[in-house]
């Protein structure tokens, strides 16, 4: 994920948005700070509760089976399709669309069909616009027309795959130089805050998600919480209901106490903002279980859900194509575990 490297709310302004966080009518509906879930390890240590499925990634039928047995074997039964639009790519979808675009693959509804007898929970990615992580992302006109696009492709993603759907997420990852400034920062947040505001009010009024890249921090030497007082703005304003910070393990040198200290900071901006944090962490085949667990365990206290990018990619024993070592990792991983 991190390496890829009309409707009241589009009339909202980032005006009005500014006098609603002045005034205070728009900061959290909760003010506490909300339970960390148990751990889906039945040895009661932190363990992976969900895991992105990258869109690219497409096998047959009878492998995405076998690997999403193998995935509930450790009772991780939730996934994040990363997106399902392209807009870099002439709008291309992953499904067989009613909106007139290009189809790249029918990897959805496989997916969907393959999940279907095991009552797993699927969020769905929405668009995927290269240019939101860019300068683009600070213009406001031009965000707007992306609200448009947004509506467009989850009313029809609803009224294919509805009764499918968990939750929404936004496929696009803020990074550094989007929450660098904070007037950039905030902006983007009044973007989001004008998608959420129509999820919340059509398609089946789902919950949000979305993954801020915390790691491109380091191309600026700064810490985990520095980047998170950064996209504090942005968490202030935009609704969103789940943020799934990544990590940052394996792609910057910041140790686990590091990462929990701004995983702590978040945790409270969440509890001020009605929000909840997921931790996202990138499992690439160079790192041993051994290497990466401490950060499970660190992050734990501060994310609800501990999520992963990807369990295809590093964890499935199905597939050694892209890592040889998967099917030790994976009895390395179910032996921590699963009793």
């Amino acid at each position: 994920m991190a390496l890829h490297f009309t409707s009241v709310s589009r009339r909202v302004t980032a005006l009005v948005l500014t006098a609603l966080v002045v005034t205070g009518s728009a900061v959290a509906q909760a003010t506490t700070s909300h339970a960390v879930t148990s751990s889906p390890c039945t040895t009661g240590k932190p363990g992976f509760g969900a895991g992105f499925w990258e869109p690219y990634y497409n096998p047959s039928p009878a492998k995405m089976t076998a690997e999403i047995n193998t995935q509930r074997a450790v009772n991780d039964n939730t996934y994040i399709f990363d997106w399902a639009v392209d807009e870099d790519a002439g709008n291309a979808t992953w499904y067989p669309n009613g909106l007139g675009f290009p189809v790249f693959s029918d990897a959805i509804p496989k997916l969907i069909n393959a999940l279907a007898p095991s009552g797993a929970s699927l969020w769905m990615g929405l668009v995927v616009a290269p240019a939101l992580d860019t300068k683009m992302s600070n213009d406001w006109s031009w965000l707007q027309t992306q609200v448009p696009l947004y509506e467009r492709v989850a009313d029809d993603l609803y009224r294919l795959y509805g009764k499918s759907i968990k939750g929404w997420y936004i496929s696009n990852e803020p990074d550094e130089s989007i929450v660098s400034s904070y007037n950039n920062s905030y902006q983007y947040g009044a973007f989001l805050r004008q998608v959420d505001d129509y999820l919340h009010t059509h398609d089946g009024n789902k919950q949000v998600m979305i993954a801020p890249m915390m790691p491109s921090a380091i191309y600026n030497n700064l810490t985990p919480t520095q980047f998170i007082q950064q996209l504090q703005p942005m968490m202030a304003v935009a609704h969103m209901d789940i943020w799934n910070l990544q990590d940052g393990f394996a792609m910057t040198g910041w140790t686990a106490a590091q990462e929990a200290q701004g995983f702590a900071l978040a945790q409270k901006y969440a509890a001020q903002y009605g929000s909840h944090i997921w931790a996202d962490l990138y499992t690439p085949s160079n790192a041993t279980p051994a290497q990466w667990t401490p950060y499970l365990q660190a992050l734990a206290p501060y994310s609800e859900v501990l999520s992963q990018w990807t369990f295809a990619q590093y964890l499935d024993p199905n597939d050694t194509a892209d890592n040889p070592m998967a099917p030790t990792y994976y009895s390395t991983y179910r032996s921590y575990c699963m009793r």
